[in-house]
């Protein structure tokens, strides 16, 4: 019998919900953010904010966000009722769940190359808050290597063994120790050539529960895609909440709020650090 998976490997997505955003413009930065079909107020937040910025020096931002299947009648209606009225909307076929994380990322980088053309990609988590002129900033301000993925990376990662937790992997999955050098999964910058070639490795590839060790090692590494840290772009709530204030947001590009210290605060900001 047939284990490749529908999605991971075959690619077999179908959007029930496909927006134009890409259709007639050179987009610069392509905003991919991760959502679940319940986080309407979040989405909501980001158009509000860093969402609503369009162009930056002559460069044009866009965003989309990724969601899957739901069965609850009332929240797929009112998800139809925003995609017509935002149309930032993509919506494939599998069940909005933790467990199909790495189905979703699998499927932005598939939305993407069909329908999406940008001279970068920022992929982003629906609780994230960017300073999408810093991120400009970046892009434009040195030479960014087109084959690496720019993120958190994280060395000595050991995976979750305690079977209750959500990010559980057995010794079955992946039966080392210490997972190998990974990119955290809430922000990461890269090309439309490194997702074209992981799409292509990825169906020949097991998914891993983790999706971000999954595309960022697994798939990174049979790509031949390189990883960098960001470096100084990050503003990290963890060690410096107490400097989360308008002067530390209008220098920094992302914010890394892995254990929620910062909560939506950083988009309380955006009329302070909004440019012209």
């Amino acid at each position: 019998c047939d284990h490749r998976d529908r999605y991971i490997n075959l690619h077999q997505f179908v959007y029930s919900l496909n927006p134009s955003v890409c259709s007639n413009t050179s987009v610069f930065l392509m905003l991919v953010i991760h959502s679940a079909t319940g986080n309407a107020r979040k989405r909501e937040l980001i158009r509000k904010t860093y969402g609503s910025e369009a162009k930056y020096k002559g460069r044009t931002l866009a965003h989309v966000f990724m969601l899957g299947t739901t069965n609850d009648d009332r929240v797929q209606n009112s998800i139809i009722n925003e995609s017509k009225l935002y149309g930032d909307i993509v919506q494939g076929n599998f069940p909005d769940i933790y467990t199909s994380l790495p189905r979703k990322h699998i499927m932005s980088m598939d939305w993407y190359l069909r329908h999406c053309n940008s001279s970068y990609i920022l992929k982003l988590d629906d609780d994230v808050f960017i300073n999408p002129y810093r991120v400009v900033d970046f892009l434009t301000g040195g030479h960014l290597d087109q084959g690496t993925m720019y993120c958190t990376t994280i060395t000595g990662g050991k995976p979750k063994r305690h079977s209750t937790s959500k990010s559980y992997v057995s010794y079955e999955e992946y039966p080392f120790n210490i997972y190998p050098s990974f990119c955290l999964g809430y922000a990461y910058i890269t090309t439309p050539g490194v997702w074209h070639l992981m799409h292509e490795v990825s169906k020949n590839s097991k998914s891993l529960r983790m999706d971000d060790v999954f595309v960022s090692t697994a798939l990174a590494m049979k790509a031949g895609v390189q990883k960098v840290d960001f470096g100084k772009i990050i503003f990290d709530c963890r060690y410096h909440m107490k400097d989360l204030n308008k002067e530390t947001l209008q220098k920094k590009a992302i914010v890394m709020d892995r254990v929620y210290f910062c909560g939506h605060h950083p988009f309380t900001y955006w009329g302070l650090i909004k440019e012209d």
